[in-house]
């Protein structure tokens, strides 16, 4: 899991799952990528959480 710039998102590799941060303080725009098929219990709980806060 990784915080990217949104330019980032053009890069589309196989696995990778892109999702934007809404609601984030101002600054550049900011991405979530990781692999569709994660099976970290904790990554994928992070995940959860942050798809949780999307306005």
């Amino acid at each position: 899991m990784a915080l990217v710039p949104t330019a980032t998102e053009r890069i589309a590799l196989p696995g990778l799952t892109y999702r934007a941060l809404h609601g984030a303080p101002p600054g550049p725009d900011l991405l979530v990528i990781g692999r569709g098929d994660e099976s970290s219990g904790a990554v994928r709980a992070y995940f959860d959480g942050v798809l949780a806060r999307r306005a």
